[in-house]
Parts: structure tokens; sequence; C-alpha cells
């Protein structure tokens, strides 16, 4: 019990002792202060402040608040907001409004919708300010103008009812088979058609072509057949070419075969063969001069290859027997007086593909009784369709701007013919007779 005791009170004594040092410690310490610097604000001073890590603190060096710096901006007024003068502050982003102006309103262009075939007009109201905008004066959709071309049936090719809408929509309908050749001693009784296994005309007059590659087909010579047969090969060479003027004033023949591999009909090349009622051309023709064609009075029957991108000036004028034309797809332009005076012409495919009809190309076309124009056509040109006295309808792309004059001159009963809204001129005489 006694050592238990003296244990205890030596503990008492030794925390007593440890107790008066820390008091005497606390009453002899000496500040260290660190010092911040805060600099002023728009609204408050600025200072020096010293602390010591006891928690004792003061400041000195006080400067005034620096008040606000304003930078002036002017926000224009919108067509629905009001402008002003925005005042701020570069130091704090505060911020104040004056000078307040009246909003400026909208301020619309008008701008005429021609209605389509399927979609309604109107009048659209834009504002050049801002964009925004609205419409009114709605008008009906005009609805399909349809035009329609019987293409009858040949040996070779189908026959059907097509529908052409200057818009560009199109269907066919009332489709029936190829009639089909039936050769006779070596010729179509249908088309008048040569037979391709018939014999090959000899005597024909060739020379070779400027790149040596094959030979060109010049002129008759002493061939006496009146069907023309054209060989595809002459002295162990392709034939791909018929000269300019080769059959030209050829009045006994009365039909004639291209065999395939022949790429180019030069110029006049059957001008004036009145008797000749059927040329055959192969898929290989890619281009046909002008006036290849030219007076055969005739012809009743020929099929336009794929290949051709232009139908040449006068290439069936006066073609007087020829009753239907199918102008292949990807042509892009019909020559000048192209057609003129076929005059039994009833029907004219014009594909899509045809961006410009030369002037006279239908002219004294007197069967024609309806054309379709498609999309694209910029000019209606002079006497296109002059003395097309069967001519009752024809309807006119969106695209066209001008009527030239004397387009329609003489096409008496022409009844129905469209007006395109964005028409800029049509010219004297442009519908006379």
């Amino acid at each position: 019990m006694n050592k238990k005791f003296i244990f205890t009170a030596l503990t008492a004594l030794c925390v007593s002792v440890c107790a008066a040092g820390l008091s005497a410690c606390r009453t002899s310490h000496k500040h260290d202060y660190t010092q911040r610097v805060v600099a002023p604000t728009c609204l408050e001073e600025g200072f020096t402040l010293f602390m010591c890590e006891c928690g004792n603190a003061y400041k000195r060096d006080v400067t005034e608040a620096t008040g606000h710096s304003y930078v002036e901006s002017t926000v224009n007024p919108t067509c629905t907001e009001k402008g002003y003068n925005l005042h701020t502050c570069s130091s704090c982003g505060e911020n104040y409004t004056d000078g307040e102006v009246s909003a400026t309103g909208h301020s619309y262009v008008e701008r005429t919708v021609n209605p389509t075939c399927t979609e309604k007009g109107y009048k659209l109201h834009t504002c050049n300010s801002c964009g925004d905008s609205y419409k009114d004066g709605e008008v009906n959709a005009t609805g399909h103008g349809m035009v329609v071309s019987v293409v009858e049936a040949s040996c070779e090719e189908g026959g059907y009812t097509l529908h052409n809408c200057t818009c560009g929509y199109s269907f066919k309908d009332n489709e029936n088979s190829p009639k089909g050749h039936n050769y006779v001693n070596g010729l179509c009784a249908n088309c008048y058609g040569i037979d391709p296994a018939s014999s090959l005309t000899e005597g024909l007059l060739y020379e070779p072509t400027a790149d040596g590659r094959g030979y060109c087909v010049t002129g008759k010579g002493t061939a006496t057949d009146r069907d023309i047969n054209i060989p595809s090969v002459y002295n162990g060479k392709p034939v791909t070419q018929i000269k300019e003027n080769a059959f030209k004033d050829c009045t006994s023949v009365t039909s004639v075969y291209v065999p395939e591999g022949v790429t180019v009909i030069g110029a006049s090349a059957f001008e004036g063969c009145k008797d000749v009622k059927n040329i055959t051309l192969p898929h290989t023709v890619a281009k046909i001069g002008d006036m290849a064609f030219y007076r055969c009075a005739s012809l009743i029957g020929i099929r336009l290859p794929d290949g051709l991108t232009e139908i040449s000036s006068f290439l069936f004028y006066g073609c007087t027997n020829l009753v239907g034309i199918n102008i292949p797809d990807g042509v892009k332009s019909v020559g000048y007086g192209a057609f003129e005076e076929c005059k039994a012409l009833k029907t004219a495919v014009v594909p899509k593909s045809v961006k410009s009809v030369d002037n006279s190309a239908f002219a004294w076309c007197s069967s024609l009784e309806e054309i379709y124009l498609p999309d694209g056509i910029i000019a209606v040109e002079s006497s296109v369709f002059s003395n097309c006295g069967s001519l009752k309808k024809i309807a006119l792309p969106e695209s066209v701007k001008v009527i030239e004059e004397d387009a329609f001159g003489n096409c008496t009963r022409l009844t129905e013919l469209n007006i395109p809204y964005g028409i800029e001129e049509i010219k004297s005489r442009a519908l006379y007779g």
C-alpha cells in the first residue's frame, strides 16, 4: 500500500510541474506576423493584412475603393427587340443600360411561288433582316397536263401509249409486243428492212479510215442491188463509217442495212434517196451528220441508236412519209429543221434529256397533233412549230422563259397551250395565225 501511494503522489507532482512550464511559455510568446495584400475593388477598400499564427492580426496601408470603370457598347435594335447602350464595368462586370430605341419591326419582301402540278402556289413574305416569314394568297395545284403520244409497235419494238407532263411525271400504258419481221425474199413485208442473213452487197466503194484501223463506205460504186446490205468487214478490217454523200441521190435504193460496228454516218450520206423505205442502223452508231436522210421522201421505218447525243440539222427534212420517231434518251439537242416538212409525222417522242430544240425543228409537220417538251428547255425557238396545221395541244415546261417569233405561226387548230408562270417574253407574231 505504501509503494502505491508514493507512485500516485509522484505522478501528480510531475503533472503540476509540466502545467506550470506551459503556462510560463504562453506568457512569454513573441508574435511572428505574415502579411497579405488585399487589392481594392470597385466598391471596397484595399489594405495590407498582418496576421500571427496565434490569431492576433491588424491591417495598415489602406487604399480607397477604385470605383467602377464602365465600357459602353451599343446593342442594335432587332425586328422584335429594343436597342440600347450597355455599360459594363471592365473590372467586376457590373452593368446598366440606357438610351433605349424601339424595335425596327419586320421588313418583308414578297416572292411569288408558282403552283406546280402537285403543290399549291402562294406568296411568300420573308423579312430581309431576321428571316422571319409567312405566306398567303394560296392557289391550287395545277394538276398534271398530260400530252399523249401513241407509239405504234414496229417489227423490233413494242408499242405503247406515253403520257408526259411538263413537270417530268410520265407513264406508259396500252403496251403491246413487237410485230416481228416477216421476211420475204430477203425483205421484211412490214417495214421493208433487209434480212441480215441475206447476201451482202458487192461493188461498193471503200477507203481506209483516218486511223487506218478500218474502212468507210464512200459510194455505191458498181453495186446493182436496190436493197443495200453493207458488209461489216472489208479486206479483213471492220467497216466503221459511212462517208458523207456516200449514197446521195441514189434514187434506185429501196432499203439499207448498216452493220454492227459502224459508228459514224456522214453528212448527206443518204440525201435524196427518194425511194428508200427502211434504213436499219446498229446500236454502235454514235454520230449522224447533218442532212443524212434529207428528202428521203419514202422513208417509213428507222430506229435511231441509243448512243446518239444530238439530232443534227435537217436530218429528216422532207421525209414526207415518216409517221413516227422515237428520239433516244440521251439526246440533248434537236437541230435546225431536223423534222421540217415531215408531213405524215403524227408522233414525236422527245425525251427528258433534250434541253434545246432549234429553229423550225418541227415546222410544216402538218399531221402532228400533240407534242411534249421536257423541263430544261429555256426558249421555244423561232418557227419551231410553224405551220403545224393539226397541232391541238402542247405543254410547255416551267423552264421556258422566251417564246420566239412565229414559234406557233399558223397553228390554226391549236386550242390548248399552257403558258408557264415564269415566262419573261413572248415575241411578236409568236402565235400568228
